[in-house]
């Protein structure tokens, strides 16, 4: 599968905003995945822990991210022996050099514990209903089980089951999403 592009560079403390960081909304706008993607490797890479799994990520924009270089900044709120908090900040620098906070958001980390007595329900391989389509790098396919798989939206608007797959961006060059920031990029990605 075609690997999609990086969403910045990296130089110094700052990220730059690379043409897959960019918004529809506006020419000086950047996208959610790409703001959302880069608060959660940021903290992931800075916080994650062996046996601690991310349980929530939010992030809240206070105002429109631009085509700004950026920096990250984390603060572990709290500390315990099954929790972990962790507060991210990012703001944009301007040409006159002053840094505004953009978004600000928290990461909960759980501690992995171990399953209680009992079997637990796996789904079964035969269960699976669907096969991806065959990409070929487009950001999203939208698949039904009429007319299987296109990158074409409005032929799915329809009441039949949906389905979507999308393939992550990467943060910046050097990175590959893991399984946390694909669900954070994913997750915030409007197709």
């Amino acid at each position: 599968m075609p690997q999609r592009p990086a969403f910045f560079t990296r130089e110094g403390d700052h990220y730059l905003p690379t043409e897959a960081a960019h918004s529809h909304w506006s020419d000086d706008s950047l996208n959610g995945p790409a703001v959302c993607g880069l608060a959660a490797a940021v903290v992931e890479a800075g916080h994650g822990r062996p046996g601690w799994r991310p349980a929530r990520f939010t992030l809240d924009l206070f105002k429109n991210a631009r085509r700004l270089p950026t920096a990250v900044s984390t603060q572990v709120l709290r500390a315990g022996g099954r929790i972990l908090a962790v507060q991210v900040q990012l703001r944009q620098c301007a040409d006159d050099g002053t840094e505004s906070l953009v978004a600000q958001g928290v990461t909960v980390f759980l501690k992995e514990g171990t399953d209680p007595p009992g079997e637990r329900w796996q789904r079964p391989p035969s269960a699976r209903t669907f096969t991806p389509p065959e990409s070929s790098g487009e950001a999203a396919y939208f698949g039904d089980d009429v007319q299987g798989w296109t990158t074409d939206m409005a032929a799915h608007q329809h009441g039949r089951r949906h389905r979507l797959w999308t393939v992550a961006n990467r943060i910046t060059e050097e990175s590959e999403p893991t399984p946390f920031v694909r669900a954070v990029v994913n997750g915030e990605r409007r197709v």
